[in-house]
C-alpha cells in the first residue's frame, strides 16, 4: 500500500493510475476468502472492498481477523478511518426492561426492495425515486417488533427493537443493496433494483445516533457539528447483473473526477448526484 501511494504521487502524467501489484497480490493469494476473486466472472465491489480491509488490517493490526458483528476492535488504521459501533436497544413490552448490544461495522448496508415496494403502492408509480436518508431512517429511526426472550420476565416476551450508531467512523461507507436474490422453482434467480437513490453532498448522521434521543444532542451543537459528512466517492454499477461494469466518481478539494478503467475524466457535481450509486463513501468534516 506504501508504494502504490508512493507512485501514484510520483508520477508526473495525467494517465489513469492502475494499482496492479496489490491486485495481482489478491489474484495469486493462497487465503480462501480470495477464491472468488480469481475468475473471469464480474465479481462484487462492495465484497472487494470488505476483502480488502480484512487483509490491511491483518497488515497492519493486530495480525487477527476483523470482527465484523463485536464490539472488540483494535487501533490499526484500518479500524479507526472505517469502523463505527452499532447499538441495538431491545425493550420488553410487558415489564419494560431493556438489554443493549453493540456490535462494530465497517459500512452501512440499506435495503432498497422492501422501501420501494411502499413507495410503489402508495404512490402508484412503476419506479419512484428514493432517498438516501428515507433508507437510513427505515434502518435507524423506525424500531421493529420481534419476540424477545426477556430476563426480567423468564420468558418470550413482545418487544419492541431499535438500531442506532454508537460510533460513527472517520469514513462511512454505505452499501445500496442493489441486488436481489429470489428463490425460483430450482434455483434462486439475481435482478437488479434499479430505483433512483438520491444521495446529498453533505450528510448529517445525528438523526441515526444514540444521542439524538437524549437531551444532550438539543443542547449541544457541537454534537451535531461533529456528526456532519462531505460525500467522498461514488461507486457505480452500469448495466445487467451479470454483464455489468464499474465506474466510480472521486472529489479531490472540490473537483470531481471519473474513473472509467484506465479512462480518468472530470466530471460535474450534476454527474456525480445524477449517478445510480451503488456505494458512497463519506468523510467526516471535523475530527474530534
Amino acid at each position: 500500500m506504501d508504494d502504490m501511494f508512493q507512485d501514484f504521487y510520483a508520477l508526473e502524467n495525467t494517465n489513469g493510475y492502475t494499482a496492479a501489484n496489490i491486485l495481482s497480490g489478491f489474484w495469486i493469494s493462497e487465503k480462501k476468502a480470495f477464491e472468488n476473486l480469481v475468475t473471469t466472472k464480474e465479481q462484487d465491489a462492495h465484497e472487494f472492498f470488505q476483502f480488502l480491509a480484512e487483509e490491511l488490517h491483518e497488515r497492519n493490526g493486530d495480525g487477527k481477523r476483523p470482527e465484523i458483528g463485536s464490539e472488540h476492535s483494535c487501533n490499526c488504521i484500518i479500524h479507526q478511518t472505517f469502523y463505527g459501533k452499532m447499538l441495538t436497544t431491545t425493550t420488553c413490552q410487558n415489564c419494560k426492561g431493556t438489554s443493549h448490544t453493540v456490535q462494530s461495522f465497517l459500512d452501512l448496508s440499506l435495503g432498497l426492495d422492501s422501501l420501494a415496494h411502499k413507495r410503489v403502492k402508495k404512490m402508484s408509480q412503476k419506479m419512484p425515486a428514493l432517498a438516501l436518508t428515507d433508507c437510513l431512517d427505515e434502518e435507524y429511526v423506525k424500531f421493529d417488533k420481534c419476540e424477545y426472550r426477556c430476563h426480567n420476565c423468564v420468558s418470550s416476551q413482545q418487544a419492541k427493537r431499535y438500531t442506532s450508531i454508537k460510533l460513527l467512523p472517520n469514513v462511512l461507507s454505505i452499501q445500496l443493496k442493489r441486488f436481489e436474490y429470489k428463490q425460483g422453482r430450482h434455483d434462486r434467480a439475481a435482478s437488479k433494483i434499479d430505483n433512483v437513490v438520491q444521495f446529498p453532498l453533505q450528510l448529517n448522521m445525528l438523526p441515526y445516533t444514540n444521542r439524538v434521543r437524549t437531551r444532550e444532542s438539543r443542547e449541544n451543537l457541537e454534537l451535531e457539528r461533529s456528526c456532519i459528512y462531505d460525500l467522498l466517492s461514488v461507486v457505480v454499477h452500469v448495466g445487467e447483473i451479470e454483464t455489468g461494469h464499474y465506474v466510480s466518481y472521486c472529489r479531490v478539494g472540490d473537483q470531481w473526477f471519473k474513473f472509467n478503467d484506465h479512462k480518468v475524466e472530470m466530471a460535474s457535481v450534476s454527474d456525480v448526484l445524477g449517478a445510480q450509486a451503488y456505494l458512497l463513501f463519506y468523510i467526516i468534516r471535523f475530527l474530534s
